[in-house]
């Protein structure tokens, strides 16, 4: 998994990238690396003396009961609008143009909107603005939240990847062209848009205040 944060001008974007590959039941994710050991130098200083050593950090994943995602509950202090996948010149139809053109550019086949993976990418957008976190795993889940939607929603899959983001303060008609460009320019995110193994996109989006969330879903 990649993060990458900036601030330009007044608006500010995050993203983040997920992809795997699923043979029979076990997910490899070639964005998420697994957790390793490190060598990192800690130091005191005792009586004007600095002290440094060098240890070992394990860091250690949290595991919990995998359980069947639900549609979020609106905090009653959250403002959520979501936005339809359907009209022509929405957010979601300039996405999937502008994706579209980047494959056309690139001499790949265009990717088919799915109104299975419209929805699930709806719902991952609506739980990140509504439950207030942006990540890949929902809060206290060791599962990539898409695999987990995928599965409870029964899309057959065999490849499958997610792009998010989030901005503040872009005038709206900008908002898609400039989602677009970060994912470009962030090879993680452009291997998932020109994945030659894909076939199939959904896209969500969310806004919360002055934050919009987009999320991309894409299977073969």
């Amino acid at each position: 998994m990649s993060f990458i944060a900036s601030r330009l001008g007044s608006g500010a974007a995050a993203l983040l990238v997920a992809a795997g590959l699923t043979l029979s039941s076990t997910p490899v994710e070639a964005a998420a690396p697994r957790a390793a050991g490190k060598t990192v130098v800690r130091c005191t200083t005792r009586h004007h003396v600095r002290h440094c050593v060098r240890v070992v950090v394990h860091t250690t994943r949290r595991t919990t009961t995998k359980k069947k995602p639900v549609a979020p509950t609106p905090h009653p202090t959250t403002t959520v609008t979501t936005v339809s996948t359907a009209p022509s010149g929405s957010l979601v139809a300039q996405e999937l143009a502008l994706v579209n053109a980047d494959r056309r550019a690139a001499g790949l086949p265009a990717l088919a909107e799915s109104a299975a993976l419209d929805r699930i990418a709806t719902a991952r957008a609506q739980d990140m603005a509504v439950n207030g976190y942006f990540s890949h795993y929902r809060p206290g889940h060791s599962t990539l939240a898409v695999l987990e939607l995928l599965r409870a929603n029964g899309v057959r899959f065999s490849w499958y990847g997610e792009n998010i983001i989030w901005e503040s303060g872009q005038p709206a008609a900008a908002v898609a062209g400039h989602f677009n460009t970060w994912w470009m320019n962030s090879p993680e995110h452009r291997a998932n848009l020109l994945n030659t193994h894909y076939g199939h996109i959904g896209i969500g989006v969310a806004v919360s205040g002055s934050r919009v969330y987009m999320v991309e879903d894409f299977t073969n």
